[in-house]
């Protein structure tokens, strides 16, 4: 696979990541990160990961740009704050808005590709005993909730990285459902 930023509006065909080497090195010179001991070759690869972890693990409002021909699921058109989503979807008849990539967007995706280039997997597997019963027990003070799972090898977690999340919360393009992600 080749590396090919997303254009803002979405319609670089074959587009594998939200971020140029130029912005990731750019973000890296202005924060004192030093990325030199990694090849070009490892930070497309991380970039490249970081935007199939962005795609695949948080829901965003509105559809993508280009619908089924856009190869990354951002940017999105959706509706203008004001209008009811139902109603602009379906008649479209209100005001839609084109995200483009944001740079909160494009820092969030930095922050990931900098956690993968630090040596660290965006995703964990978390294997479950031999019986095949994961039992969590949690308590806080007089509250106690106990949940039991049966069935199943594990799970796959993934690694919290806040930095990357606020910035993805301040693009205000996530779902009101929020995360769809698992935290161990």
């Amino acid at each position: 696979m080749s590396f090919l930023v997303q254009s803002n509006s979405g319609d670089s065909i074959g587009a594998t990541s939200y971020v140029s080497l130029a912005e990731l090195a750019d973000y890296a010179t202005d924060r004192g990160i030093d990325l030199s001991s990694y090849t070009d070759e490892q930070k497309e690869a991380a970039l490249i990961q970081a935007t199939d972890f962005m795609d695949t693990n948080y829901e965003y409002i509105g559809n993508p740009t280009n619908g089924d021909d856009q190869d990354t699921v951002l940017p999105r058109t959706y509706c203008s704050e004001n209008s009811d989503l139902y109603y602009c979807e379906y008649y479209d008849t209100k005001v839609e808005i084109n995200s483009g990539l944001s740079k909160e967007i494009k820092y969030a995706c930095i922050e990931y590709a900098i956690t993968i280039l630090g040596g660290t997997s965006l995703y964990t597997n978390v294997t479950v005993a031999d019986s095949g019963i994961k039992v969590i027990d949690k308590k806080l003070g007089a509250l106690q909730k106990k949940i039991e799972y049966v069935g199943g090898s594990g799970s796959v977690t993934t690694t919290k990285v806040p930095k990357a999340e606020n910035y993805l919360k301040r693009s205000g393009l996530l779902a009101d459902s929020g995360y769809r992600v698992m935290r161990s």
